[in-house]
Order: C-alpha cells, then structure tokens, then sequence
C-alpha cells in the first residue's frame, strides 16, 4: 500500500505540473483539506484553480512518509511549487 500511495502522489505531481485539471479534479477527494506554508487551510478548490492557472511551473513532493493503520493509510510530506508566486490561498485578499 505504501508503494502504490507514493506512485499516486508522483501522478499528482505530473498532473499539476502539467495543468491537467481535469485529472487533478478525480484524484483529490472532494473534501481535501491541506496546509499552507503560512499555516492556512487549502481546499480542493484551491487546488484546482492553482493548477488551472498558468504561473506553477512545476510541482514536487518531498519528504514523503506513507503510514499503515489498520485500513486507513496517512501519507505525509512536503509539496512545493516551482515558478508559482508565492501566495497563500487560505490568506485574507
């Protein structure tokens, strides 16, 4: 399981690099909730209108971590966003 969450992110990755939104869009749960670097909430829509834009560059996953409990799995990590502009969704306009 480990393995094939790790394959999942790589594709995640591609995809949002690549500005492939529709497929962005069938991989990320619809109540996907992240983290900012500022410490705000992302959500899946935040996502979405990141990768339909056309300032990301590049997306990379780092320092990936897959945990097994029971029938649940946690994966952890850092993502981080090459040629993006560096703004937080979460922050107040």
């Amino acid at each position: 399981a480990p393995a094939t969450i790790l394959q999942l992110e790589d594709l995640l990755d591609d995809a949002e690099s690549h500005h492939h939104v529709a497929t962005v869009e069938q991989m990320i749960a619809d109540d996907y909730r992240g983290i900012s670097v500022a410490g705000g909430i992302i959500t899946k829509q935040d996502v979405l209108a990141a990768v339909g834009g056309k300032d990301e560059a590049s997306s990379q996953s780092t320092e990936r971590e897959v945990r097994v409990l029971g029938p649940l799995a946690l994966q952890k990590g850092a993502s981080g966003d090459v040629g993006a502009p560096s703004v937080d969704p979460s922050a107040p306009a």
